[in-house]
C-alpha cells in the first residue's frame, strides 16, 4: 500500500519540476491521490509522510541530475500524461 503515494509523491515532483501542470492540476493530482489511498484504507498521515518521502526523492535526484537526466524525467511525464 505504501508504493502508491510514494510513487505518486514522485509523480507530482516531476510534474512541479517539468512545469507541465498548472496549480489546480497538481492540486486535484495531490487530492485524487489522496482519495484512493483513504479509499484503500491508508490512514491520511500515513499517506502524507509517504507521498513527502516520495516526492523529496525525487527532488533530490532531480536537483542532482544532468540535463539528459531531466529530459527524460520530462519525457517519461509526457508519456504518463497520454
Amino acid at each position: 500500500m505504501e508504493l502508491l503515494p510514494e510513487f505518486g509523491g514522485a509523480v507530482y515532483a516531476m510534474a512541479v519540476e517539468c512545469g507541465s501542470y498548472s496549480a489546480d492540476q497538481l492540486k486535484e493530482m495531490k487530492v485524487e491521490q489522496q482519495s484512493s489511498s483513504l479509499a484503500g484504507g491508508l490512514p491520511a498521515e500515513e499517506f502524507d509522510t509517504i507521498s513527502i518521502k516520495g516526492y523529496e526523492g525525487t527532488k533530490v535526484k532531480s536537483a542532482a541530475g544532468d540535463d539528459n537526466q531531466k529530459m527524460t524525467m520530462r519525457e517519461q511525464l509526457k508519456k504518463m500524461q497520454n
